[in-house]
């Protein structure tokens, strides 16, 4: 039995051009790239859901995978696979989401009281049997003035039957469920992101056609915490002139900035996208003779330090090794930023409406669109190489298939808990880089005072409590949250210096206590209450060159997130450096042609057939057409011949 059962869950297809091995979102780029190029993708991952450290769980989920994946508890090495998760606190609820006070139970009066209740409940019983028995014994005069009365109560329920409606309705319902109850309809990102209107991975969306799976929505407002308090960043020409945090002067300077940020590249002007594109390689070669970073450009404008922030951490938003940023690097950041704007609305920035996990599952689902096979909850073994080659020729899953392909592809963390045949463990690339970083994700009763719906808080270092590195918060509370249930979602991230309790606490309890964005004229000073919150840590791998030493075909692509930076554009350029080694010369996620462009089988035999007998009935009509003529002239010729006869009769 436990032959067939195992043999039944092989799959019946054992060749395939590539295995991939992570649903993260590089993984899922390239197996939806490949299986759009045609070719044959088997897609594992040893978790029951799609996307890794770009996953979306309720808080159900959540709360069990944390508990779970403390790597403190875990000593296989073999668990240790995407998500997965160090030094995790979890706070218990606070409160419950019922604010209404009940009465006190009759279980919770004191003994005495219980005990004369229950003498005053047996008499009312029995004086209810006597009356019972009177009732029964009415004569049928009684009945019939009993059911006169009781059509008359009818008629005056019916009249008062919109008003009982009205104290139907005015009952509260939205305490009528507990935070554990609610906890489904969350959707909590671990890792999450904003994306840019103009950025690459929304231009890849609408380019694949990968979009149709998706749903975004505008993000409400961003913000930059500087000297104490929280204010809004500036998303027009006329919001920075009306904005009263800066200056005249700062906000001339301001403008002159972006203007010459404009100016590089050309924007509004004639030039089709490759001069404009050249414009810009040529000044940023000018410019690189004068500054060698984009810190030391931004210090040659003189700004202030109010000014010199908000173009740092509130337009740029490169919040990782500010100070080796390339020129480059850095005007590109600000430019996506100033382009962005107005696109999809007043801010720059997209989020998915559903988690930020719906945007692997998309790529995933045009895999399986074009034929890519998906097994989740299953993972490899080992590998198997061709001993005269020392290439890929096969891979042996955990059910113990082997399965023949050409190509493999994994993230760092997977390759570890692989074997092969050559040797016990295989060599991660030289040049791979882990960073960690720490993550507070709480559930608060109503949003953040000061703030809107749905809305990015920059939090420059040694701003609160000398924190070294930047503190990004992402504040959710129109979608991803139980509709109409006046919960939030907060998320604190920043790149850990010690454990995540400890590099985030003192910013959450700050920021919940709303003394850093209250405003004057906010006529509610309720601090929000914090319901669930927890602490963890989590490590990626980034991977600068995704061959190994000896070139055997297993591909490493970094994992994802990587860091704190808006946008996938990383992710998207090693998926494309990858689809390249593979697919040499052909197109990267080619759009997908539309329905009404799509011409199947029987319909192109019918067109061809269409046209070619419309091919001969254009010859059969020349043809006629060019006897008419011929007779015509045979006509004209007899009637000269006539004319000619005529004349010389007369003569």
């Amino acid at each position: 039995m436990e032959e067939q059962r195992k043999t039944s869950t092989w799959l019946e297809n054992d060749k395939f051009d590539c295995v991939i091995l992570g649903t993260g979102l590089v993984e899922s780029l390239v197996a939806g790239a490949l299986a759009r190029a045609g070719k044959q993708v088997l897609h594992f991952d040893k978790k029951v859901i799609y996307g890794g450290f770009d996953s979306s769980f309720n808080l159900g989920q959540l709360t069990t995978i944390l508990q779970e994946s403390n790597t403190n508890k875990l000593f296989d090495k073999n668990d240790l696979v995407p998500p997965y998760f160090e030094n995790v606190v979890i706070n218990k609820v606070v409160k419950t989401p019922s604010a209404q006070p009940q009465p006190q139970s009759q279980s919770q009066q004191p003994n005495e009281e219980n005990e004369e209740e229950e003498e005053e409940d047996k008499k009312n019983k029995q004086d209810n049997k006597e009356n019972e028995i009177k009732i029964k014994n009415e004569n049928d005069k009684e009945q019939k003035e009993d059911y006169d009365k009781k059509e008359i109560e009818n008629i005056k329920s019916t009249e008062n039957k919109e008003s009982e409606i009205l104290q139907v309705i005015d009952v509260p319902l939205v305490n009528d469920k507990t935070l554990e109850e609610l906890g489904r309809l969350f959707s909590i990102d671990i890792s999450p992101t904003l994306l840019y209107g103009r950025g690459a991975l929304v231009k890849l969306l609408i380019s694949s056609s990968a979009s149709r799976y998706l749903e975004f929505k505008s993000l409400d407002q961003n913000y930059l915490f500087t000297n104490g308090k929280v204010h809004e960043i500036p998303s027009t020409k006329g919001s920075i002139f009306k904005d009263s945090t800066f200056s005249l002067k700062e906000k001339r300077l301001i403008m002159k900035f972006m203007e010459s940020i404009r100016e590089l590249k050309k924007e509004g002007s004639d030039l089709n996208d490759t001069e404009k594109q050249d414009h810009f390689r040529q000044s940023i070669i000018e410019l690189a003779k004068q500054f060698k970073s984009f810190i030391e450009y931004i210090k040659s404008f003189k700004f202030t330090q109010l000014v010199e922030s908000f173009i740092l951490y509130g337009l740029s938003l490169i919040h990782e090794d500010l100070e080796s940023i390339p020129l480059e690097t850095g005007i590109e950041s600000v430019f996506l930023y100033t382009s962005s704007l107005l696109v999809y609305g007043v801010s720059p920035f997209l989020i998915p409406y559903y988690g930020v996990g719906d945007i692997p599952q998309a790529f995933c689902r045009l895999c399986a669109v074009f034929g890519g096979s998906y097994v989740l909850g299953r993972t490899v073994d080992s590998i198997q190489f061709n001993q005269e080659t020392s290439k890929v020729k096969s891979i042996i899953c955990s059910e113990g298939q082997t399965i023949q392909t050409t190509h493999f592809i994994t993230s760092p963390k997977y390759l570890n808990t692989i074997s092969s045949s050559l040797n016990n463990n295989l060599i991660l690339p030289q040049k791979t880089i882990r960073k960690t970083y720490s993550r507070f994700i709480g559930i608060i009763e109503s949003k953040i005072i000061g703030t809107q719906n749905d809305s990015f808080i920059t939090i420059p270092p040694k701003s609160i409590g000398n924190n070294k590195n930047v503190i990004n918060i992402l504040q959710l509370s129109s979608i991803c949250v139980p509709y109409n249930k006046n919960k939030a979602l907060i998320h604190f991230t920043t790149l850990s210096d010690s454990t995540a309790e400890n590099d985030l606490k003192e910013c959450v309890e700050q920021i919940l206590n709303n003394n850093t964005t209250k405003k004057d004229n906010d006529k509610d000073n309720t601090s929000p209450t914090l319901l669930w919150g927890a602490y963890f840590n989590y490590s990626v791998d980034f991977v600068e060159s995704i061959h190994q030493e000896n070139d055997n075909n297993i591909i490493v692509c970094s994992d994802s997130p990587n860091g704190q930076t808006v946008d996938y554009e990383y992710q998207i350029n090693q998926a494309k450096k990858i689809f390249e080694t593979i697919c040499p010369g052909q197109i990267f996620l080619e759009k997908v042609p539309d329905a009404d462009d799509i011409i199947h089988f029987e319909e192109a035999e019918t067109a061809t057939t269409t046209t070619e007998t419309t091919n001969e009935n254009k010859k059969e009509t020349e043809s006629e057409i060019e006897q008419e003529k011929e007779k015509e002239q045979e006509k004209e010729k007899e009637v000269e011949k006539q004319i000619e006869k005529d004349i010389e009769k007369k003569e």
